[in-house]
């Protein structure tokens, strides 16, 4: 059946089928899940506008939705299915795309998917940080104080803006660079987009790798964990095997 064959059935649905007791209600929710766990905690906010599709099991009848709708169905099982975002840093957080949900009575059902834009915020790229008199005395004493280390694995802290130029241009990701090399390069530029207010500590990215090191079961961590993360891994070996 197509998506006018659920307008048919949707049309059973008017206020006095609801009332007499058949037909049941679907709330459909899109939540910006900003700590990327699947699920809706405490302050975070429904986002109006997304998109989802509802089909009818029994009949296979569907229809699109905007989150934030609320319909009015004959009793039975639908399948929601959220809508994949376009947008490159957008992500669903929720394990499955599609949810089934079955009306039995008149108590409304959330129809609840999660999803977050993630991304460095404003961070500025390697270049930035070159120019004189960008990075202050205060930065150069951070760096400092970071377990950095160069080409050869040796401990590194950039003592002017031209230093850290060199060191910043030498750098290619591994195999090319030592995996340590190219983990500090990295490590002195989150610190410094975060000393200068470009991202927070809080922002999430997708990060599969350091979410698992963390023992989260999705695939999200924040910058503030993943710089915690390489401090770790190259105080531990400046090899960062």
């Amino acid at each position: 059946m197509s998506r006018f064959a659920l307008i048919a059935v949707l049309a059973l649905c008017v206020a006095p089928a609801f009332v007499e007791g058949s037909c049941g209600c679907l709330n459909l929710k899109k939540v910006y899940d900003l700590n990327g766990n699947g699920i809706q905690d405490a302050g975070e906010s429904v986002l109006s506008g997304w998109g989802f599709k509802v089909r009818n099991v029994g009949t296979n009848a569907f229809f699109f939705y905007n989150s934030t709708e609320t319909l009015l169905l004959p009793f039975g099982t639908y399948e929601v299915c959220d809508q994949v975002p376009t947008e490159h840093n957008w992500w669903l957080t929720a394990s499955d795309l599609c949810k089934t949900y079955t009306l039995s009575n008149q108590v409304c059902v959330d129809a609840t998917a999660t999803s977050v834009c993630t991304g460095p915020g404003n961070s500025q790229l390697s270049a930035y940080w070159w120019n004189a008199g960008v990075v202050t005395p205060a930065d150069f004493a951070a760096l400092a104080a970071l377990p950095l280390v160069d080409a050869s694995l040796a401990p590194f802290a950039p003592a002017d803006a031209n230093s850290l130029k060199n060191w910043y241009k030498g750098a290619s990701a591994p195999p090319a660079s030592p995996a340590g090399y190219w983990l500090s390069v990295n490590l002195a530029l989150a610190k410094l987009n975060l000393l200068h207010g470009f991202t927070s500590a809080s922002k999430l990215m997708k990060a599969p790798r350091s979410a698992a090191a963390l023992g989260k079961s999705n695939n999200f961590a924040t910058i503030g964990e993943i710089v915690s993360l390489a401090i770790a891994k190259l105080t531990a070996s400046p090899s960062a095997d």
